[in-house]
């Protein structure tokens, strides 16, 4: 996937090229904690033992990273930040990381583990200010979607990451679903010629409660994301 994107094409952001190296994890000056190292090579992020990462906004959907996060071997959740303590200390309690630092400023949190990853589980509105300030700390970053709240924020944010050389890229779970998958095989038969026009529709009346009951055009930013990104498979 190239480092540079179509206008108007914000999914990604500073992903290395096709057959190119992984661009390097600069390794911050804070010192890792007992049992933990990192194995780099200049220009390069090599395969290490065990990944580091901080989750932040520890509301509802956090619980489905955390679910899956808390099961991968090699990955360990060193930090929580919430702008709410008491939710980042639940979701600890919960999922059985007491040793994770637990903070309300990401920017000491991030000081204090030294993640290679954070995973931005906050409401579109904070995603801008939380990606940016992580790739700025030298982390890699995985975001919930939207990219952002505003085509200028996704600019300021994929800018970031091309100016420090991290990976941002941003979580999309229903492009692989079966129907998606069984859509696109029929589209590469040929069976229905050359298409020159894709068309949806929403039909649910959502009210999702939380942000959402307070977001302008939530239908459009928040959720047509998903057909967006399944029209251009």
């Amino acid at each position: 996937m190239g480092t540079s994107l179509p206008d108007g094409n914000l999914d990604y952001a500073a992903l290395p090229d096709d057959g190119a190296e992984t661009p390097v994890v600069s390794a911050p000056d804070t010192a890792l904690p007992a049992g933990h190292s990192r194995s780099m090579e200049e220009g390069t992020l090599r395969m290490q033992e065990t990944l580091r990462a901080v989750l932040v906004g520890c509301g509802g959907i956090s619980t489905a990273w955390l679910e899956a996060a808390t099961n991968i071997d090699g990955l360990d959740i060193v930090g929580l930040v919430d702008i709410v303590e008491a939710a980042a200390q639940g979701r600890a309690r919960e999922y059985d990381i007491a040793d994770a630092a637990i903070g309300t400023d990401l920017g000491k949190v991030l000081d204090a583990t030294a993640p290679d990853i954070v995973f931005n589980c906050t409401i579109p509105e904070a995603h801008a200010g939380v990606t940016i300030e992580a790739l700025q700390h030298g982390c890699h970053v995985l975001s919930e979607k939207p990219l952002a709240d505003s085509m200028e924020n996704a600019r300021r944010s994929i800018e970031t990451a091309k100016q420090t050389g991290k990976i941002f890229a941003v979580m999309q779970n229903r492009r692989y679903i079966e129907p998606i998958r069984r859509l696109r095989g029929v589209v590469d038969t040929g069976q229905l010629g050359t298409l020159t026009t894709v068309n949806t529709d929403f039909y649910l009346g959502a009210h999702f409660g939380g942000f959402r009951d307070h977001m302008p055009h939530v239908l459009l930013l928040d959720m047509a994301i998903h057909t967006f990104d399944a029209a251009r498979l």
